[in-house]
């Protein structure tokens, strides 16, 4: 019996999850070809590490616009999404500031940074892993990447990013949490009449 009310249990909170359809990026690592496959571009530019690691540069411009990569990915209004990336950059000089920027929707962008320390000349930064949570609006999201000037000015250069991913975060529904406490309440009262 205590099998059974256990199975019925689970099945019914396998009833009211809905599925959620994985959201992608198209080619977040850009090794596709053609490069930009999956992304819109301006002012951008393809950096090799050797010839099967591709970064793509987001260079501030001489005109005041940012370089940006954009892709507009499928997603479900309500879901809690994560963006993770890598991000660095060509040193030029010592102890010297690139920045970045996430925009989700056209909303307010999320800077990141990126010094490079005592790295110098044409040598890259290692690569660091980069996160952002989001909360999807509607049944497509709009991912924006933006070259942003840093703390210091050095040209027209910026940093760089490579392997976008995109995974969902599992947010316990109210219907679950429910199904829970009242499955929680049912074994108390029956443990109680057995005693």
């Amino acid at each position: 019996m205590k099998t059974t009310c256990f199975a019925m249990a689970i099945l019914a909170m396998l009833a009211v999850s809905p599925a959620v359809d994985a959201a992608t990026i198209v080619n977040g690592d850009f090794e596709a070809a053609p490069l930009w496959t999956g992304w819109n571009y301006y002012g951008v530019h393809k950096q090799s590490n050797n010839a099967t690691d591709h970064l793509v540069a987001l260079n501030p411009l001489s005109s005041g616009d940012s370089g940006y990569i954009t892709q507009t990915i499928a997603t479900v209004a309500g879901q809690q999404y994560e963006l993770l990336f890598d991000l660095n950059a060509t040193a030029w000089k010592q102890n010297y500031d690139w920045a970045m920027a996430i925009v989700i929707d056209g909303g307010s962008p999320t800077i990141f940074h990126v010094n490079t320390g005592t790295y110098s000349g044409t040598q890259q930064t290692p690569k660091t892993q980069q996160s952002l949570l989001f909360t999807a609006t509607g049944a497509s999201t709009e991912l924006r990447v933006e070259g942003r000037q840093g703390l210091d000015t050095y040209g027209f250069y910026g940093a760089m990013v490579d392997n976008f991913s995109l995974t969902e975060v599992d947010i316990p529904e109210p219907a679950t949490m429910s199904l829970l406490a009242v499955g929680g309440v049912a074994a108390l009262i029956r443990r109680r009449k057995m005693t």
